[in-house]
């Protein structure tokens, strides 16, 4: 079975994340490698140092195709943070041809919403048509070969910082790499969730720096954000309340999650001297009130952020995903809050050894990568068939 092979690379606060891809003839994605290198010059969707930010993916890209014994790849490249921005616009035009709507005509109504969605100084990511309507009748599935003289199409875009994006790009390719597209963050974590067509559901990606926001109505998507919220905040709360670095505070974080929430009530003491520090206690009690202070506070800005979309848009769960969303205290947080059922999601179809939340939105970007190249096939597939085709009817 022929296998294309893709590369999908998610640019995070604390680390940046490569997949390395095969494709088999079904669509169906398979890891074959990946890489990790630490993040340096990106915090939060802002570049303090590109040259050092491309360096990273570069070294995330060479782990990962050595681990799957790939050659040279182009990279679809997964970003985040505070230049990340949605807007739902409509676009009206009157078809070419009243006897059939057509694929063009999509196009140009698509256009059209983006001329009154105002997306002055950002490069559109993505473009997902959500709603038609021909002739006043609403529906969602593609009008193309439909009779109609109106056409009005809803569309979501998502958008990135130009300057932020051109910056980027420029010095990732003098680290010789190829970028075959950028994968907005937050459409990458709805893709590899995969949720089903009737779900209303809110997903929230928390990462070390940010926090991906998509709301899923029904099969539409209708909110994609990224605020500069994570888990480095309760990195920073340890490292001040304990007196220890940041370093050996992520690490004491880390022992926090896998400790649970059983010990809240037997004054259980941490050693951190199985962190290299000596002469050093905390109980775990005290422990507690500091993540739980700081994750109250994360999910009560994403939900004054996200309450009016909840208005228009109900939803029946939160999906939790990323690395931090193992922290004991984080689900019942987000119940509080939201008054929702939370649960934590991730990715199916994942290999036991990558099987984690904080893989989700580096599985969505070769997902995202892996349909872009079916995309690409196809036409290339018609193409040929036209071509033969007018060769035929020539002769």
């Amino acid at each position: 079975m022929d296998r294309r092979r893709v590369m999908g690379v998610d640019l995070g606060t604390n680390a940046v994340k490569a997949f390395a891809a095969t494709i088999d003839d079904l669509g169906r994605v398979e890891i074959a490698g990946s890489g990790l290198a630490p993040a340096t010059g990106y915090k939060k969707g802002i570049l303090t140092d590109p040259h050092a930010a491309a360096s990273a993916i570069r070294q995330a890209v060479d782990c990962a195709l050595l681990a799957a014994n790939f050659r040279m790849q182009p990279i679809w490249l997964g970003v985040g943070g505070v230049g990340i921005r949605f807007y739902n616009a409509r676009g009206i035009i009157a078809p070419a041809s009243s006897s059939g709507i057509n694929s063009k005509d999509i196009d140009r109504a698509c256009q059209a919403a983006r001329l009154t969605a105002g997306c002055e100084g950002q490069q559109i990511l993505h473009a997902l048509p959500n709603l038609y309507w021909v002739d006043g009748r609403q529906q969602r599935e593609s009008p193309v070969g439909q009779a109609g003289c109106r056409l009005e199409v809803e569309v979501h875009f998502v958008t990135a910082s130009k300057d932020f994006l051109d910056e980027l790009l420029a010095h990732v390719k003098q680290n010789s790499l190829c970028v075959a597209g950028v994968v907005a963050n937050p459409v990458a974590a709805a893709i590899a969730l995969a949720p089903a067509p009737g779900e209303r559901v809110l997903i929230l990606d928390i990462g070390a720096g940010t926090t991906e926001i998509a709301l899923v109505y029904e099969g539409l998507t209708v909110v994609s954000a990224s605020l500069p919220l994570g888990g480095d905040y309760i990195t920073g709360d340890i490292a001040y309340a304990a007196g220890v670095s940041f370093t050996h505070a992520e690490e004491i974080k880390r022992y926090y999650a896998r400790l649970g929430g059983q010990l809240i009530r037997q004054d259980a003491i941490v050693d951190f001297s199985d962190f290299g520090i000596t002469n050093k206690f905390i109980s775990y009690g005290f422990l507690h009130k500091i993540v739980q202070t700081r994750v109250d506070e994360i999910f009560s800005l994403v939900y004054d952020y996200i309450r009016p979309a909840l208005q228009d848009y109900p939803v029946d769960e939160i999906a939790l995903t990323g690395g931090s969303a193992h922290l004991p205290s984080v689900v019942q947080a987000a119940k509080t809050i939201f008054q929702l059922p939370v649960r934590i999601r991730q990715p199916k179809g994942l290999a036991a050894e990558y099987n984690h939340p904080a893989n989700t939105v580096c599985f969505g970007i070769v997902h995202y990568a892996a349909r872009q190249a079916s995309f690409i096939e196809t036409t290339r597939t018609w193409s040929w068939r036209g071509l033969w085709r007018k060769i035929a009817e020539h002769f």
